[in-house]
Parts: structure tokens; sequence; C-alpha cells
């Protein structure tokens, strides 16, 4: 878990800059490289956690990959790398969300103490970036060049204007449940409030949006805990809107311009439904109904049609859709049996919105599952709401 929040990179010289890493170099998360170490060091844990119910959780994902391998295979369009993308984190994820729901009843401090370190790491490189920023453009230029491409010229931010954000706003949510616990709130709330003015920075318009759904939630949940919080929030806006009105050479802070030219355009789908013409246009001479275009990287348009479900149909066809919106009507049924279990834990609850977030706003923004961290991140809130233990049925 705690390697989620760390959606940074670096190569085999220690250094990258850059808004996305070049074909020719090779290049590592600093996650999957902690992963790999925590494996070595804990083998015992790992082990103890693959059982049968696991293999039941990762059966439906594996057999709908094998389909579309098979597919692919027989078609002659064989290429698995968007496929590899789309699958390498779910066996990952899964193990994680069945092991943090396992012990969530048993060993409930436990798993809060690591989920607090894992949101109060996502706030570290929250606070590493902005100060990064500032550094380089100063205060109000970070929020103009929408901040640094690296932590210090150190570490490469993974697709800094797309992912990151997506990945760090929807931290928002743990620390909102974290915070409803009312056990180290003033630490939380600092961490909040840092990784909210880096989603600023950034300027995402999902991020944003993400990110005020986080605060309303804050706000029908405790609304005098978080109003001083909420009044920050907007002063901080109304201020940048002031310095970017007053200052014509600081005139393209993007969040507040972003905002601006959507209202006035009309364009509120801001250029994604053209995106989504484009894309299933260019590939509709390679499509198969049934199996889309199969995962295939030589069939139609490999780019982001900027909606999730349209990415999959468009890759998997009516079969893939259908078994995906399968799991997701299971999905909501557990959310609203995990819900009613813990009816008064304020934790729960916002993994559960954290969950809904990404499914009808992110969704239908983005395509966070062809990524590998926002996906780990889907993937484990998949698992912890799936798995049921015994203990809480007694």
């Amino acid at each position: 878990m705690l390697t989620i929040p760390v959606p940074v990179f670096f190569n085999e010289t220690g250094v990258f800059r850059g808004r996305t890493l070049d074909l020719d170099a090779f290049a590592l998360p600093l996650s999957i490289c902690i992963s790999i170490v925590s494996m070595v060091l804990f083998p015992q844990l790992f082990k103890s956690l693959i059982s049968y119910s696991f293999l039941k959780l990762i059966a439906v994902p594996l057999a709908w990959c094998f389909i579309f391998l098979l597919g692919g295979i027989v078609s002659g369009f064989i290429d698995p790398s968007l496929l590899l993308i789309y699958i390498a984190p779910i066996p990952g994820a899964i193990f994680l969300g069945r092991w943090l729901r396992s012990n969530y009843f048993s060993q409930r401090e436990m798993v809060v103490n690591l989920l607090s370190i894992s949101f109060f790491t996502c706030s570290l490189i929250a606070l590493l970036h902005i100060l990064s920023s500032y550094f380089s453009y100063g205060l109000i230029g970070s929020f103009v060049v929408r901040g640094e491409d690296s932590i210090f010229g150190f570490f490469s931010i993974y697709q800094k204007l797309v992912y990151y954000p997506t990945l760090i706003s929807c931290y928002l949510f743990l620390g909102a449940g974290l915070i409803l616990q009312g056990r180290r709130t003033l630490a939380l709330l600092i961490c909040y409030c840092i990784i909210v003015v880096d989603v600023l920075i950034i300027g995402s318009r999902e991020s944003i949006l993400i990110a005020f759904f986080s605060i309303l939630f804050l706000l029908y949940s405790r609304p005098r805990k978080a109003l001083i919080f909420f009044l920050i929030f907007i002063s901080l806006i109304l201020v940048l809107q002031i310095v970017n009105f007053n200052f014509p050479q600081n005139n393209d802070i993007i969040f507040i311009n972003k905002w601006i030219s959507l209202a006035e355009s009309g364009n509120y789908s801001a250029g994604r439904l053209g995106a989504m013409q484009k894309v299933f246009s260019t590939s509709v001479d390679e499509f198969n109904v049934v199996f889309g275009t199969f995962f295939s990287m030589s069939l139609g348009d490999i780019r982001t049609p900027h909606n999730q479900y349209l990415e999959l149909f468009l890759r998997s066809g009516i079969l893939g859709i259908s078994i995906f919106f399968v799991m997701i009507f299971g999905l909501i049924l557990n959310i609203r049996y995990t819900c009613r279990f813990y009816h008064k834990d304020f934790l729960v609850k916002s993994l559960a919105v954290m969950l809904m977030v990404f499914l009808f706003v992110s969704f239908n923004i983005n395509t966070p599952i062809r990524a590998p961290l926002t996906s780990t991140l889907f993937y484990t809130l998949v698992a912890f709401f799936y798995f049921k233990p015994r203990l809480e049925f007694k």
C-alpha cells in the first residue's frame, strides 16, 4: 500500500527530466522497486495470502485476458503490449485489496496506521513536487507552468498532467476518511491541504473535480470540522484569481483559465467528444463488434478516447465490456453490503466514495486503468469491496 502513492520514476543514470519517458530510456517506477524488495524481505507474508479465495478473485480477469490473447493469436494480430499494460497491475492489486479487507476486521488498528502512512507518503511526494516547482518557477510561476516535470531533477513525475493528479486527488478521499476518524486531525488536514495545492498547481480538470467531491464528502460527513478547511480552499482560489486578473504577466494560471475558457466556449466536454470521434472513426474498419481490436497495437487507433468505458468497448468489444459491467454490478452490491456492515466507519465510506468517483467521474473523463498506478489503486479498491472475510458474518 505504501508504494501506490509513489508515481515517480528513475532511470539508469538516476536523473530523468521531461513530461514523458523517452522510448530509448530504461526507467522503472520507484514503487515497483519497493515492491520487489518487500517480496524478497517478507516472502512469508505473500505466501500466506495466496489461497483459494485469492485465486477466485483473479480468475475472471485472467480468463478475460486469455480470451483476447487467444482471439489476437487466431486473428493474426497478436501484440500483447497494450493488454499487458491493462493486466500487469491486477494480481498485485487484488492481493493487496484482499489483505486489507481480511485484516480490517481483526487488526483494524494496524490497517488504519498503514493507510495513514500511505496518505502521508502521498502528501510528502506532493510537498516535494510543490517545493521543486517553487524553487524552479516561484509561487505564481508554478501555477502558470503547472509545476515541475520532476522532483528536484532526480525523480520524474509519471504523466504529470494526467495520471499523477488523478492519483493524488483520489488519495484525498483516503485523507478525508482518516480525518473523520478524529485522530491526528491537524496533521492530516495539513497533508490534505498540501495535496489540494499540488492539484491546483497542475490544473487538471479531472483532478480538481475529484478534489471538489472529496471536500463535499467532508462537508456532508462533518460540516463543522470541514468548514474551516473549505473556507481556506475558497480563499486560496479567490486570491489566485485576483492575481490572475490583476497581473497581466501572470495571466496564465492554468486551472482558472481552463474553467473560464470552458464556460466561454460552451464546449463542456473539453474536446473529449472530438477525441472519441477521431479514435473510433480511424478504428471502425478494423473493429470487431464481439472482440473489438483485441487490444492490438497494430489495429485501429491506439490513442485513448478519454473515456474508460469506450476504451474497453473499442479494445475488447461487446464481450469485454459486458464482462466488465457484470463485475461492476456485483461490485456495487458488495459496496452496499460493506457500507451497511461498517455503517459507522467513515474510512470505509471514504474508500467506497473514492471507488464511485473512479467509476462515475474518472472513467468518463480519462482512462485510469490504462496506467499502472491508477489501475493498481482501482483494483485494490475493487478487491477490498469484493472480498468478505468470514469473520464479518459472525
